[in-house]
Formats: C-alpha cells, structure tokens, sequence
C-alpha cells in the first residue's frame, strides 16, 4: 500500500513539473 502511494506521489510530481516546467523552459528559449 505504502509503494503504491509512492509511486502515485511520484508520478504527480513528473506530471506537475511537466506541466509547470515544460510551458516555462519554451519561454525561456523561444
């Protein structure tokens, strides 16, 4: 149960630092 809330946690991370980073770096070197 404990890995699984991890992995969840993780994958959350990855997704918002896409989601948030992603848009940002583009900016950045457009």
């Amino acid at each position: 149960m404990l890995v699984i809330k991890l992995v969840h946690h993780s994958f959350i991370c990855i997704v918002y630092n896409l989601i948030v980073i992603y848009p940002l770096y583009r900016l950045a070197y457009s």
